[in-house]
């Protein structure tokens, strides 16, 4: 877990090294050496910290965008680790930083050329409901967005 705590937080601290660690975290959780369980913990811990954590460090958004991407990619993907954006985002103040973090995440796949991942990811009840709360609007009108960004 204090590994994990550790990658995090020096993803969210320095951007440039945001895409290593979502990676060295993705590939953790592909070999099944973390349970998914102990990321959502540690993520959701890292997230409420977002807000503030953004005065300091502008670009620590780009860690959730690297780490949700990665994290979608894999084929032992586990919706668990999304619970912490869907509580994210159900706090009013933190709707437009979390309709941005969605847009992230969908631009850094196709950034990837994972336009298949970004089907599965806007077909995933979990992901499309969380950026609709984020968004403010409906599931389907988030979904165009999202395809659209």
């Amino acid at each position: 877990k204090q590994g994990v705590e550790w990658l995090l937080e020096t993803g969210f601290e320095d951007s440039k090294k945001a895409e290593i660690t979502a990676a060295t975290l993705a590939e953790l959780m592909k070999r099944c050496l973390v349970p998914w369980d102990t990321v959502k913990e540690c993520f959701s811990t890292s997230l409420s910290a977002l807000p503030d954590l953004k005065m300091d460090a502008p670009h620590c958004d780009v860690m959730v965008h690297c780490l949700i991407a990665r994290l979608l990619m894999l084929e032992n993907f586990n919706q668990v680790v999304l619970k912490p954006m869907q509580t994210f985002v159900s706090h009013t103040e933190n709707r437009d930083l979390g309709w941005s973090l969605m847009l992230g995440i969908v631009k850094k796949l196709k950034d990837e050329n994972a336009q298949d991942v970004v089907r599965k990811a806007l077909n995933m009840s979990e992901f499309i409901s969380c950026a609709a709360t984020a968004g403010k609007t409906t599931v389907p009108n988030a979904r165009k967005q999202l395809q659209s960004a």
